[in-house]
């Protein structure tokens, strides 16, 4: 009879095969790790709804200057993403683990990327905001590593 000193080390290991198992690891783990996408279809002007609490408090009727003009410059607008809730609750306790030092993700800092992976927005749902922005007449002059802001510019009209 034979005994395993532990229970994930096969007794009749075939190297080859465990090389192809890593490699396999190795180009599943991101896709297992990316988000997953939240827009369901393309964006459209049929269904907006406002923000409420985003809205300057001297935004207000007796400054109203009336309509700009169409030609007025736009520069520098930004698009922040909220994270979904469980990516917060995620977040939250990477935080939480990365101050404390019993435990193994103590100042395990994220790259941007990876922090992307984990808490930003798909790839897919990038694509779609930036193309309604295009649409839309604005121009997309940077998306964040991270995957969390977008900034764009154009004009009032």
């Amino acid at each position: 009879m034979r005994f395993r000193t532990n229970p994930l080390t096969p007794t009749n290991s075939n190297p080859s095969r465990s090389v192809v198992a890593l490699l396999l690891l190795c180009c599943l783990a991101p896709s297992l790790m990316a988000q997953r996408d939240r827009i369901a279809g393309a964006i459209t002007n049929a269904r907006r709804a406002p923000l409420t609490g985003h809205v300057h408090p001297l935004a207000r009727a007796e400054f109203d200057r009336g309509p700009a003009d169409p030609s007025m410059a736009m520069p520098e607008l930004g698009l922040v993403l909220k994270p979904s809730a469980s990516q917060q609750s995620d977040l939250d306790q990477l935080l939480a683990a990365q101050q404390d030092p019993a435990s193994p993700d103590y100042h395990h800092w994220l790259t941007p990327e990876e922090y992307a992976d984990r808490f930003g927005a798909s790839p897919d749902d990038i694509s779609k905001i930036t193309q309604w922005l295009n649409q839309q007449g604005f121009h997309v002059t940077g998306v964040a590593r991270a995957r969390n802001w977008i900034s764009f510019n154009g004009t009032a009209g």
